[in-house]
């Protein structure tokens, strides 16, 4: 056992501070990661499926005449549920980040700006799925008449550069970092995720985007759109839900030990 951290502290290791009535011993959780990881992905996914379900039946389907019941399962509006998942789940990539970022600030300074970079990446998706604010900063710029030459939706052409720029830096560095092949399959399937899901949201944007598809499959329209919208957001969350794993999986790699001391 030398050189690795115990499993547990005694008394003596405590604060003087902390050694009181409230204070019997240190709290120590031991997680299986292999089957944490796997009952996190487990969840997540079937919980994303279970949304795609309930927008089929309860929305689309009419289960429901509850219009305020059929809103909030409707995945293709911003305040459905589905869209406070994917922040939630945003938000903890997010935060595995920023502790991996913590975890290696005093390393190679390209790997600290490079964990650095995807933290603040991750960041900003979760306050973009709350706040809609590629959808917003698209509308004002359209608003200005300087981008009526684009065929889709404006956010693409503001925001498209800069997100293509940022995702290949991130998609390099993340083959460089992983060692390990399932994680960088891993982040190759998170990022295709995302890379689809932007170019169904383009095709959306189109006017008549969808009419050969329409035409060969004979199907309604107002069926094919919204259930191509409920594809694309279902792909956004699989694509967080495939990082998230990813991230956590390499941080529990690199950090099979991890406490938190509060000092007095």
């Amino acid at each position: 056992m030398g050189g690795v951290a115990p499993p547990f502290l005694f008394m003596k290791d405590v604060p003087l501070a902390f050694q009181n009535e409230d204070v019997v011993e240190p709290f120590l959780v031991i997680v299986p990661s292999r089957r944490f990881i796997f009952i996190i992905f487990s969840s997540l996914l079937g919980f994303e499926l279970l949304l795609v379900f309930f927008d089929a039946t309860l929305n689309y389907g009419k289960w429901t005449d509850i219009g305020a019941i059929r809103r909030l399962f409707n995945l293709a509006r911003e305040d459905s549920l589905g869209n406070w998942f994917a922040s939630t789940q945003t938000l903890f990539v997010r935060l595995i980040l920023w502790l991996r970022f913590l975890r290696n600030r005093r390393a190679e300074l390209w790997k600290a700006w490079g964990w650095g970079l995807l933290a603040v990446f991750f960041t900003y998706l979760a306050i973009d799925d709350g706040a809609s604010i590629h959808e917003r900063v698209g509308t004002a710029v359209k608003t200005f008449g300087s981008v009526e030459f684009f065929p889709s939706y404006t956010w693409h052409i503001v925001f498209g550069p800069f997100l293509s720029i940022i995702g290949l830096i991130i998609f390099r560095f993340l083959v460089r970092e992983l060692k390990n092949h399932t994680l960088r399959l891993l982040c190759v399937l998170g990022m295709s995720c995302y890379v689809i899901a932007v170019g169904l949201d383009f095709v959306e944007g189109l006017e008549g985007g969808y009419d050969p598809l329409i035409t060969a499959l004979s199907i309604d329209p107002t069926t094919l759109r919204h259930f191509a919208k409920v594809f694309e957001e279902f792909l956004e969350m699989l694509g967080t839900t495939t990082f998230l794993v990813c991230f956590l999986s390499h941080f529990t790699r690199i950090s099979p030990i991890f406490s938190v001391q509060f000092k007095p």
